[in-house]
């Protein structure tokens, strides 16, 4: 079901090894996660062994997964030939971000965990949805077509994740990433997120092929 990981002659390893450049290798492999992730992600839940999940656990990881995916590729997109070295550095950042949700929720495997994840997100959403009541209220009821529109999106999306408005107001923030990162790991010493997220230019400078970070966007 999966692709063969890349492989590399020894020519090619000698090279690498001559030059002290190992860039191009690393580029095969974070291609190949990408191609991984979308595989992952297209699995069905009426495969047999799936693990039996609540749907909305499910929707969550899946969309996880699929946003890493299709951040991957647009990071292949943008920097095969060197180039948008700044560019590939923000979208890498999600990528860190989304991936490490990902792993979090999966470890911690509770209804809390993924309804923290579920508010976080829509914490903001309730608050526009009152501040929209209050104004309606304001014109004795008159709402506007826009406003109409918005009230249904905002309760669609509260509908789905089987929560209440009152639920969502009274989850716990969701952990920092660093902080998941302990949770993940164990023995973590900050690493992780001190070189992907506070230095992210970094990754630029030892992903790019052709030294793209050197040339403008």
């Amino acid at each position: 079901m999966f692709p063969d990981p890349p492989s590399f002659t020894q020519t090619q390893l000698d090279e690498f090894t001559k030059s002290n450049d190992f860039r191009p290798m690393l580029f095969e492999w974070y291609k190949y996660v990408g191609r991984i992730c979308n595989i992952i992600a297209s699995i069905s839940e009426a495969s047999e062994d799936y693990k039996s999940i609540p749907e909305i656990h499910h929707a969550v990881l899946i969309g996880l997964l699929n946003r890493c995916s299709r951040l991957v590729l647009a990071n292949i997109a943008l920097s095969y030939k060197g180039l948008y070295g700044e560019t590939f550095q923000i979208i890498q950042r999600s990528i860190f971000e989304s991936s490490t949700k990902l792993i979090w929720l999966c470890i911690q495997n509770n209804n809390e965990s993924f309804n923290r994840y579920l508010a976080d997100g829509l914490k903001s959403d309730i608050e526009l949805l009152e501040y929209v009541n209050n104004n309606i209220q304001k014109r004795d009821g008159k709402v506007q077509v826009i406003e109409k529109q918005m009230i249904t999106s905002i309760n669609d999306v509260i509908e789905k994740t089987c929560l209440s408005a009152e639920e969502i107001k009274a989850c716990k923030k969701l952990p920092t990433l660093s902080d998941m990162l302990k949770d993940i790991e164990a023995n973590n010493d900050r690493l992780n997120y001190i070189v992907d997220q506070k230095m992210g230019s970094r990754v630029c400078e030892f992903f790019s092929v052709n030294s793209g970070c050197d040339k403008k966007d």
